[in-house]
């Protein structure tokens, strides 16, 4: 596909993303199926996993802080835990255990 389709697909992609969530079929639109196509690619596959993990990673599961919120005590006012047990959680907080909702 040509350089203007890649580049109508990047430009439309959240409305292309909402057309192919919805069902659409890619091949009746060559920028829609250019934007398919970039989707299934292994690499842009690896980057939407990796930027969703490490927005796992920086929110804390709702019952952990539920929890938290109604533990007695004071808390920091600052925010909220991010507390995560997967790899690029660990890499990316280099052992802070600490998270801004812990006690005072």
């Amino acid at each position: 596909m040509g350089r203007t389709t890649r580049v109508r697909a990047w430009l439309h992609q959240r409305k292309l993303d909402r057309s192919l969530a919805a069902g659409s079929d890619p091949n009746g639109d060559p920028v829609c199926a250019q934007r398919a196509e970039t989707l299934v690619d292994p690499s842009a596959r690896n980057r939407l996993a990796a930027s969703r993990e490490e927005l796992a990673c920086s929110r804390p599961p709702i019952d952990t802080l539920v929890e938290r919120l109604r533990a007695p005590g004071k808390l920091r006012q600052q925010g909220v835990p991010r507390p995560c047990d997967r790899p690029a959680c660990s890499r990316s907080r280099a052992g802070n255990e600490s998270g801004p909702l812990t006690d005072e």
